[in-house]
């Protein structure tokens, strides 16, 4: 026999989608999370209405216990469940680690835990994130590395910070700027 839910879980995952949500352990929500067994598809025709569900049950915080090492665990499965991680368990640590694994899940980031250099990984891996970073992280150096890129983005610059060497860098870069 199994000793637990978590055994349970980590011996036989596949399981683990037919048990009620009354069953769920930490452990055991962690053992599945570690799983290949762990979905990899989000339900829901919006990006407002995206949830995870496992066994029809929407994945949440008070039916699968979600703490920071799980959302982790399943992130290193798929990063795209960042946006159905609930606003209330996000961290640095996990919006860090999603934007790692996935330049794009930085416009799911709250502003709450956009730091300098989370905004700095995310606009070097895709300049088109310095749209979702607020204006009060954006800096010269990466207003003027995005126009290098595509000087289009010239209308993301704040206006304090549109230089004279910006504008010609961003008009040299594209034209129509």
């Amino acid at each position: 026999g199994y000793s637990s839910f978590a055994n349970l879980a980590q011996s036989r995952p596949e399981l683990f989608s037919y048990f009620h949500p009354s069953l769920y352990t930490p452990e055991a929500c962690l053992e599945y999370a570690r799983s290949d067994m762990f979905p990899k598809e989000v339900s829901g025709s919006s990006e407002d209405e995206k949830v995870l569900k496992i066994n029809g049950y929407q994945v949440s915080s008070d039916r699968f216990f979600l703490n920071e090492e799980i959302c982790i665990e399943a992130l290193k499965h798929s990063s795209f469940l960042f946006s159905c991680i609930p606003e209330k368990m996000l961290s640095n640590r996990i919006c860090e680690f999603a934007v790692k694994q996935d330049c794009d899940n930085f416009r799911y980031v709250p502003p709450q835990y956009m730091t300098p250099s989370l905004c700095e990984m995310a606009v070097r891996n895709y300049e088109g994130n310095i749209k979702y970073v607020p204006e009060s992280l954006r800096t010269y150096e990466m207003c003027m590395e995005v126009v290098e890129r595509d000087g289009s983005y010239l209308a993301y610059v704040p206006e304090p910070l549109k230089t004279e060497d910006i504008c010609e860098t961003a008009f040299n870069e594209t034209p129509h700027a």
